[in-house]
């Protein structure tokens, strides 16, 4: 047994550090015992301790000498008589070395070994009809102590599979799933939730796991977990998770109904490593308890408040997880959810990674998908319809650590990949994204990459396609965006690149880099690159820049903007104000109301071969409109060329 302990313990005594301690303990004396254990076998009962070519035999080996007496053997058998009566008396001897009266008595002994074997290899992973049970099917009688026997008898086997035919079961106990089980519904299989809490528990809620090694390889396939909130009086509860898991490996969902959620989560996994959820249906949310903003499929850390049960509490993260081929949506008498994936919640230092939200339907949430401290996330092929937020990025601000002492700094997740989803009709924002500060730490939302999406929003009231606040390494790239309140709302970020965008029918600008409200490093926006982008139809300015440094605005196409006429504001193609370092180069302007670029209070601003038509002014230090040069002292320098021609 190959030994992984814990090797730098907490420098505190306290109960985590107990806790590492008996870890070690616990996996020591396996791994003496198994060694033990392995000795003991080795000396009394292993058949196949050694092979034969391992064994010396005078001046050769077994396996050599066992070669030499075969061959002579055979020439014995077989070179003395032509009728094989030799060969048949041979035969007489089962494969253990047996000898026996007849062959056929061979023959039926070896068949008796064989299908012994074969027995215990049955034993091992067992296939379980539901129905040898007799379970009551219309949900009136409570089969869930069927249901746990048929459990415990694939826990007691190893390994097996429970097949569970059409009807419908209640259950007025949790039922509790142990390692190497799948269980296999056919499609009008249902099981009715009967009792306050919970219908399945994949590990005993009593037993205490560390890191990812709790229960394994559980699989549901088929069926529906429904919540029964058709008889909520008659068996009443103000909060029901339907699948809780706990420090668990290889766990899958496939084809799965889960209905009417009850106030929690349909899924809440915690510390799950390999988690699998696809081609499911989440239909149907009540809140009963005034909890808000719950997730139909909870992604956690393993932390004390998140899921019953007795832990330990050692922040283990959810790892490598893929939801593909689900439908959010409401169900025939609730709503639809107020958050489909995600979570609230978070331990400093510990970060959930790997995750794949692909191909899945979002329908009339609030939140589509909150990633909470996620890194490495994958967000592509998804449908957003109706949703308030579709996609909202968090940040953790002064969480505490695993050891429950606040840690007085803010972090975020990382590498935000979302591409190539259809964002429609939301409310407030298709893609948000916003980290935090605690004290003088900055929580950023990091290596974001929002590419060649459709964001169609006939509702223009409040609805902006892109929101960013706190974020850094931007990539905004290959998205078309018709109709909305606004194309891009950002501030107090980093290092962004709006590239080769479609923008139309904006309600108000098209890009629009807000005034930062942070202090420190965040107050202005820098490195910003809006590059190729086309704008057409904006009630305001088609771009508005303020409170940048550092900023490359080139080769983008601008055309009928400041259409809005409620108010006497002046307003054009591109705004910028108090902005440092830039260039304004090769863009075009068409019909943009009262400017084609105007910039105020900017310094160090050159702009240069503007096409289109309009009016160009630039107001501040160091501004110029012309081109840069190197004069003789070779240093660069700006060539105005203002009124020449």
């Amino acid at each position: 047994m190959k030994l992984d302990l814990l090797k730098k313990l907490d420098v505190f005594f306290n109960d985590k550090f107990i806790e590492q301690n008996e870890s070690n303990y616990k996996k020591i004396e396996e791994a003496i015992n198994e060694n033990d254990s392995d000795l003991t076998n080795h000396k009394t009962t292993d058949l196949n301790a050694h092979n034969s070519k391992q064994i010396s035999h005078e001046n050769t080996t077994v396996y050599k000498m066992l070669i030499y007496q075969m061959e002579r053997i055979r020439n014995l058998v077989l070179g003395v008589d032509g009728d094989g009566i030799k060969e048949v008396t041979d035969s007489r001897v089962s494969i253990d070395g047996k000898k026996h009266g007849l062959l056929s008595e061979r023959l039926f002994y070896d068949l008796n070994k064989t299908n012994e074997k074969i027995e215990k290899v049955d034993k091992k992973s067992v296939e379980i009809n539901f129905d040898t049970f007799n379970p009551d099917k219309t949900g009136e009688t409570p089969a869930n102590l069927e249901l746990q026997e048929a459990l415990d008898q694939i826990r007691d086997a190893g390994a097996g599979t429970l097949v569970i035919k059409n009807g419908t079961y209640l259950i007025n106990k949790r039922l509790t799933v142990y390692s190497n089980t799948t269980i296999k519904m056919e499609e009008n299989a249902v099981l009715l939730r009967g009792n306050a809490r919970a219908i399945l528990d994949f590990g005993d809620i009593n037993d205490v796991f560390y890191g990812y090694d709790g229960v394994k390889n559980i699989h549901i396939i088929g069926g529906t977990l429904d919540c029964n909130l058709e008889q909520i009086n008659k068996y009443p509860t103000d909060a029901a998770n339907m699948v809780n898991i706990r420090h668990a490996n290889n766990v899958s969902f496939y084809n799965v109904k889960f209905r009417n959620t009850l106030s929690y989560h349909a899924i809440d996994a915690n510390g799950v490593n390999n988690l699998s959820i696809k081609n499911c249906i989440f239909e149907g949310y009540k809140n009963l308890n005034g909890a808000e903003l719950k997730e139909a499929i909870q992604i956690s850390e393993m932390m004390q408040g998140g899921v019953g049960g007795s832990g330990a509490w050692d922040g283990t993260p959810c790892k490598n997880v893929a939801i593909t081929g689900c439908t959010f949506r409401a169900s025939d008498i609730a709503p639809s959810f107020q958050v489909a994936i995600g979570n609230h919640a978070s331990i400093h230092d510990v970060f959930q990674e790997n995750f794949k939200i692909t191909n899945n339907i979002f329908e009339d949430c609030y939140i589509g998908i909150r990633p909470f401290k996620w890194v490495n996330v994958e967000i592509s092929g998804n449908i957003f319809d109706r949703n308030t937020i579709c996609v909202r990025i968090a940040a953790a601000n002064n969480s505490k650590n695993v050891k429950g002492v606040q840690s007085n700094k803010a972090q975020a997740g990382n590498i935000y990949h979302i591409k190539e989803n259809i964002f429609r009709d939301y409310t407030l924002f298709g893609v948000c994204a916003v980290g935090e500060v605690c004290n003088d730490s900055f929580g950023y939302v990091g290596h974001i990459r929002i590419n060649d999406n459709t964001f169609m929003c006939e509702n223009n009231g409040n609805s902006e396609n892109i929101l960013l606040s706190l974020c850094r390494h931007i990539q905004i790239k290959g998205n078309h965006m018709s109709y909305g309140y606004r194309g891009m709302n950002i501030d107090g970020s980093h290092n962004i690149f709006i590239d080769n965008n479609y923008i139309e029918h904006m309600k108000t600008e098209a890009i629009y880099i807000n005034r930062s409200g942070y202090e420190g490093y965040a107050q202005e926006t820098k490195h910003l690159n809006i590059t190729n982008n086309t704008i057409n139809s904006t009630g305001k300015n088609g771009c508005y820049v303020q409170n940048s440094r550092y900023v490359y605005i080139a080769q983008n196409r601008i055309l009928n903007t400041s259409l809005f006429t409620g108010d006497k504001v002046t307003r054009g193609g591109l705004y910028l104000n108090d902005c440092r370092n830039g260039r304004i180069e090769s863009n075009d302007f068409w019909e943009t109301g009262a400017f084609a670029i105007l910039g105020a209070s900017l310094t160090n601003f050159i702009a240069f071969n503007n096409g289109g038509s309009g009016v160009v002014q630039l107001f501040g230090d160091a501004t110029s409109i012309g081109y840069y040069n190197v004069n003789s002292k070779n240093n660069i320098v700006k060539r105005d060329t203002k009124g020449d021609g």
